[in-house]
C-alpha cells in the first residue's frame, strides 16, 4: 500500500485548503450523523477531478430503527442493523444514478474487508482514509489483496481539518 501523503495541497498562496482536506472535514462531518454508537463512520464518493458523487454514513435504513435508539443487532461480533459508511455512498449514488466506475473515496476509516470487495466491485480507482484504528485494521492484509486485485490505490491520508469559517 502507498505511504501516507498530502496530496492536490494547496499552492500556499491562497492559503485555501486542498480538496482531499475539504472532502475529509465533510467525511468527520457526517461521520457524526451515524446512527451505531460500535462505529461513527463518514464517507464521500468523489470523482478524480473532485467532483462530489456521493456521501454516506453507518446506519440503519432510512425509516427503519437506529441503534442509538434499540440497540445494536448483534450477529457474529459485530452489528449487522446498519450498512457502513461506504456502502452507504455506494447506494446513495445508485438511488441518484450516480456513476461511480473510476470514482475516489475519502473515509474517516480504512475500510473492512466488506467494503473493500463493495468499492472493487464498484470500480472505485482510489481510496483515503484518516483513523489509524478500528475493523479495517484488523483486516488490513485481506483489503490489500482487494485493493491491490482491483487496482485500487489506497492509503492514510495526512490532511488538515478544515476548520470553520470565522463569521465575519
Amino acid at each position: 500500500m502507498a505511504t501516507p501523503l498530502r496530496f492536490m495541497r494547496g499552492s500556499g498562496r491562497d492559503g485555501r485548503p486542498s480538496m482531499l482536506d475539504v472532502w475529509m472535514t465533510t467525511a468527520h462531518v457526517l461521520a457524526r450523523r451515524s446512527t451505531c454508537p460500535r462505529a461513527r463512520v463518514g464517507a464521500v464518493l468523489c470523482t478524480p477531478t473532485w467532483e462530489l458523487v456521493a456521501t454516506g454514513y453507518n446506519g440503519a435504513p432510512s425509516g427503519q430503527a437506529h441503534c442509538d435508539d434499540v440497540g445494536c443487532l448483534e450477529v457474529d461480533g459485530g452489528c449487522a442493523r446498519g450498512a457502513h459508511a461506504e456502502v452507504n455512498a455506494l447506494l446513495q449514488a445508485a438511488k441518484r444514478g450516480a456513476a461511480v466506475g473510476g470514482s475516489m473515496l475519502v473515509v474517516t476509516h480504512r475500510p473492512c474487508l466488506r467494503c473493500a470487495v463493495a468499492l472493487a466491485s464498484a470500480g472505485v480507482t482510489r481510496a483515503w482514509w484518516a483513523a489509524t484504528t478500528g475493523p479495517g485494521y484488523s483486516q488490513a492484509e485481506a483489503v490489500d489483496r482487494v485493493f491491490v486485485g482491483a487496482g485500487i490505490t489506497g492509503s492514510l491520508a495526512a490532511y488538515a481539518a478544515v476548520p470553520p469559517v470565522e463569521a465575519l
